[in-house]
């Protein structure tokens, strides 16, 4: 039994960021988690359909995205190729966008927030910005620059693997482009609606009305009332009532005391009853 020989990833194509704008959602570009996707598509699908997504590594350095894939032979764009081979390429192109983008809706019909990213980054990674990013090696196809449409304006619609991609004439050779739906750009966050502007309009308006209302009831609020036991105020009675007895007391006490001064009679001339002593009179004279 024949053993296939290893193959190792081999830069395939470089592009230009500057020419690129990215796709995604959430803040997130689809080459972002290439990781997670790639570990999908295995997990759920084949081999064959990992292989389909180039690995994006940076070139900060140049500002680029180097592409890397295992390929048998040297890949070449799909627009070079014969009628023939060509036409091999679109089949299995179709078939494996095709079912790809079937697992792209199933992760996003799922109930897991994180299934739902997942999904919606998948079929962002199902565009290229045109038919020169999908090459071919062996009759592979092998997409670089997915994930991305061309920057600037007046740049044709990107091309989304999995759906009708294109069809050429093989009389006149020319490609006829089939408008795919409109494609969310990273770079471009989602607007509000008119009518949730409106809304919350309104509610900033209810907020300022109701503000004042309430500032207003707090300072026409009565002051609180604060409640005294009873035997508080028996007490301070009481204390007031004691208080206004010494200070009458104290009154008589000063009037007593301002009035004259009565010394008592000595112990050896007693004086007789009824009459009031007297001081000695002038001259030594005698009563």
């Amino acid at each position: 039994t024949e053993i296939a020989p290893m193959m190792t990833a081999v830069l395939i194509a470089t592009t230009p960021r500057a020419e690129l704008e990215p796709l995604g959602t959430g803040g997130h570009s689809a080459i972002s988690v290439a990781p997670a996707l790639h570990a999908a598509l295995l997990r759920s699908l084949s081999p064959e359909h990992a292989a389909l997504l180039a690995e994006p590594v940076l070139n900060a350095r140049h500002d680029e995205i180097d592409w890397y894939a295992e390929v048998p032979a040297p890949p070449v764009p799909l627009p070079t190729l014969d009628a023939p081979a060509r036409s091999a390429a679109l089949e299995a192109l179709n078939r494996l966008g095709g079912e790809i983008r079937g697992l792209a809706e199933t992760l996003t019909a799922s109930r897991d927030e994180g299934d739902r990213f997942l999904g919606e980054l998948l079929r962002f990674a199902l565009t290229v910005p045109d038919d020169r990013h999908v090459l071919v090696a062996a009759g592979r196809p092998v997409l670089v620059g997915w994930g991305h449409r061309a920057a600037g304006p007046r740049q044709p619609d990107p091309l989304i693997i999995g759906t009708r991609l294109f069809s050429r004439s093989l009389e006149g050779g020319q490609r006829t482009a089939i408008a795919p739906p409109p494609v969310p750009i990273l770079s471009e966050l989602p607007r509000p609606r008119r009518a949730s502007l409106w809304w919350a309009a309104l509610a900033l308006a209810c907020l300022l009305w109701l503000v004042p209302l309430w500032l207003l009831s707090r300072a026409l609020a009565a002051p609180p009332v604060c409640a005294v036991a009873p035997s508080a105020i028996v007490l301070a009675r009481r204390l007031h009532l004691v208080e206004a007895t010494g200070a009458g007391l104290a009154a008589q006490l000063g009037v007593l005391r301002s009035g004259p001064q009565c010394h008592p009679p000595s112990p050896g001339n007693p004086a007789p009853s009824g009459s009031t002593p007297r001081g000695p009179l002038p001259g030594g004279a005698r009563q």
